[in-house]
This record gives structure tokens, C-alpha cells and sequence, in this order.
């Protein structure tokens, strides 16, 4: 099993957070010192497991048997820190606890309300296809836009996992079952995009931030019919973290460079960078925007 993005948790508050609190130990200055850092951070979450560097940002636990629990791969945790050295410390504590989290519940039953929709982006989704331990199984995915799909993950207390073809067989569901009752779940747990979303005036843009599934609105496609109208079919969003979504009038000049500045700060400030394209609404589906 490999682990990489399992932890959740929101970008704003993390920025928030690295602002006032004082960093407790400096940034390594390598990958290696990096990856025996977060071998002692995993250490402290879980006691009973032995972590060690195994190769270039990549760790490997293996617990008091000797059976591995997994390898855990640094390489955005790192970046982020790399971008954020006054946040890394924290950041670096929440990963240590997600794949805590993710170890102590990895034996949880999964149940159909533990189902939700993700979005990712479709590059993300072949490297994850080529990590040892998911190269053998299917990953159930629906496209959103060019470049972004949508995949449902098993939602965890802290932790989310994607859905695999062995989910499927235990929960003896279809395909189509698992992205309807994921759909279901998330609409279910989720305010209507209309009691979160405002009309973006002049000079100003619209934001969905603090929600775990933020970007997982792009999904329900049909939901922005009426604000899209409201702005007179010109409504572009961009989703730059899971937990983030920015929209404007791209009728107004200069809404799309300020979404496109504003959305990189926002993907710079996170670990769990998304997808740093405009998307334009259409009757059709979301397309990309280059003006």
C-alpha cells in the first residue's frame, strides 16, 4: 500500500495557522533530512511502528512483526514545504496524523455513507495508477473538464481513500450505483451551491472555501446553470485546492487575471495543490478558458 494526499485538511486555516505560530524547527535543507524529520513525526503518531528512508523522499513503516505497513511517498509535502517554510511544521504534523489516521482505519468496514466524489486531475490519476499496490486495480473515474475527472473516494474521519473494483464486490454495488449514491452522500452533506455562492460584482469574485469537497461542486454541472445566467453565460470558475473554489464575470476586465493571481497564491499556500485552469460554463459542460 502507498500513501499519498490521504490527509484532509483546510488550506485557509493552515495558512492561518503558519502565520501566527512560530515554526519549532527549522526547514531541512535536503530531501534526506526532510524524509528522517518525518520519519520521527510518524514515529510519535504511531509508536509501535519503525519508519525509515528508503529512497529519494519515500519512507517505508514496517511494525513490531516486521510486516510493512506501506510505503509513504514526501515529494508534496516536501514542495509544499520547500514553497512555505513558516507553514512546514504544521503541515508536516498534519500529514504525520493523516497516515496515522489512515493505518488505525485501514481494517474500518466500508459502508455506501462513507462514499463521496473527488476531483482530480487526470495526470495526478496516471501516476497514482502506476504506484505499486493500485497498478492491478480499477479506478472508477467520470470526466469534468479536459485535464479533470472526478473519482469517488471512501471518506474516513481524517483520511479518504479512493474507491477500488474490491469496494465494489464488498458492497455488492455497480459502477453506476457507486458515482450516484457518492453524488448522493455528498449533496446530503453538503449546502445547496446557492446558499454559498454569491453574485460577484464589480471589482470583486466569488469563493467557496471550508468545505472538504469545495471543487466537488464542478461536478453537479446543472447547479451553476442559474448563476451562469445570472452573469449572462460568462461565469469562470478555478479550483486551485480540493477545499477552494474561485468564480467571476469574464465579462469584466481583468476578473480572469485576478482568479488566475488569487488561485495561485491559494495553490502555493497548500500541500494539496488542484488544478490551476479557468473553466467557462456552458450548456454542454465546463470547458477550458484561455482568454
Amino acid at each position: 500500500m502507498t500513501f499519498r494526499h490521504l490527509f484532509k485538511f483546510s488550506t485557509l486555516a493552515l495558512l492561518c495557522f503558519g502565520m501566527k505560530a512560530a515554526v519549532s524547527q527549522q526547514l531541512p535543507l535536503t530531501p534526506n533530512e526532510f524524509a528522517q524529520m518525518a520519519a520521527e513525526r510518524m514515529h510519535k503518531e504511531l509508536p509501535d511502528v519503525d519508519f525509515k528512508v528508503v529512497g529519494h523522499l519515500e519512507l517505508d513503516g514496517k511494525d513490531a512483526s516486521g510486516k510493512s505497513i506501506g510505503n509513504m511517498y514526501l515529494d508534496r509535502i516536501f514542495s509544499f514545504c520547500l514553497r512555505n517554510a513558516s507553514n512546514c511544521d504544521a503541515g508536516l504534523n498534519q500529514y504525520a496524523k493523516g497516515i496515522a489516521e489512515t493505518v488505525k482505519e485501514r481494517n474500518r468496514p466500508v459502508t455506501q455513507a462513507m462514499l463521496r466524489i473527488a476531483i482530480r486531475p487526470e495526470e495526478y490519476l496516471e501516476q497514482l495508477r502506476k504506484q505499486p499496490g493500485l497498478s492491478n486495480q480499477k479506478v472508477y473515474t467520470r470526466p469534468v473538464a479536459l485535464g479533470l475527472v472526478a473519482i469517488p473516494v471512501v471518506d474516513f474521519t481524517r483520511t479518504t481513500r479512493f474507491v477500488v473494483d474490491k469496494d465494489l464486490e464488498k458492497l455488492g454495488i455497480s459502477e453506476e450505483d457507486l458515482f450516484k449514491i457518492a453524488a448522493q452522500n455528498l449533496r446530503d452533506t453538503t449546502k445547496p451551491l446557492a446558499t454559498v455562492s454569491v453574485i460577484p460584482k464589480a471589482d470583486s469574485l466569488g469563493q467557496i472555501s471550508g468545505e472538504d469537497y469545495a471543487s466537488s461542486r464542478l461536478f453537479f454541472h446543472s447547479d451553476w446553470k442559474e448563476l451562469a445566467r445570472s452573469l449572462h453565460n460568462q461565469l469562470i470558475v478555478i479550483a486551485p485546492t480540493p477545499d477552494t473554489l474561485l468564480y467571476g464575470d469574464a465579462s469584466l476586465p481583468g476578473t480572469a487575471d485576478a482568479l488566475r493571481t488569487l488561485a495561485g497564491r491559494v495553490a502555493r499556500g497548500s500541500s494539496k495543490p488542484l488544478f490551476l485552469q479557468l473553466l467557462r460554463w456552458t450548456d454542454d459542460g465546463w470547458e477550458i478558458y484561455k482568454q
